[in-house]
């Protein structure tokens, strides 16, 4: 019997990095791979694309609706430029490309490839002059560290790392390009990590 928990295990479990395109500060998962993984799993699969809901300055949502065997999901996704910024007016090629994208997003709903999106609802960090001075002296700033930390929970690394992780991040001097190095590591580190022992998630740990 196919369940809710049952299709979140499936899919889950499985790796989408190397299907992965970085723009701007954020990851997508490509909507093709995903749709065929799906498929590949879950034939019996079928979506909806919900009618367009425009605003009064002109910026457009989209909503796609998916059903695999009675187990439903939803998701909505402003139709977002280069720099996710909601687009007023958008052609009509605009709009399309945003519906595949939240037909990709509502396929993580399912589980895969959640972890990328991990972050994505945090609020935008605000410049503060104390990240000014930060920057200009090398040290990582508030957003690097909240990104850290983001992609900490993604990964659930094991409890009796974090600490010491966090305490090292949060340090005031903590220079900004380990913090680089550190984020770009964790974002290439597979998402199944509790299945490693805690050896293994300490080795070559860059922090």
């Amino acid at each position: 019997m196919v369940t809710y928990k049952s299709i979140w295990d499936t899919l889950s479990a499985l790796n989408v990095s190397e299907h992965t395109e970085k723009k701007g500060n954020l990851t997508y998962l490509s909507w093709a791979w995903a749709w065929g993984t799906l498929m590949s799993h879950y034939p019996q699969a079928e979506y909806s694309v919900r009618a367009e809901k425009f605003f009064p300055d002109g910026s457009c949502e989209v909503g796609v609706d998916i059903d695999i065997l009675e187990c439903k999901r939803s998701m909505w996704l402003p139709v977002m430029d280069g720099k996710n910024n909601a687009i007023q007016s958008p052609s009509a090629t605009d709009i399309n490309k945003a519906k595949m994208r939240c037909l990709a997003k509502c396929i993580a709903m399912f589980g895969l490839g959640h972890y990328i999106y991990a972050g994505e609802d945090l609020p935008e960090p605000v410049s503060t002059p104390k990240d000014a001075a930060a920057a200009k002296n090398g040290h990582a700033t508030n957003e690097q560290r909240e990104r850290i930390v983001a992609l900490l929970d993604s990964k659930a690394l094991d409890e009796k790392l974090r600490p010491g992780i966090i305490s090292r991040v949060g340090a005031p001097t903590y220079p900004a390009a380990k913090a680089d190095e550190c984020i770009a590591y964790l974002e290439e580190l597979p998402d199944a990590t509790l299945a490693l022992s805690l050896e293994e998630q300490a080795d070559g740990l860059p922090f």
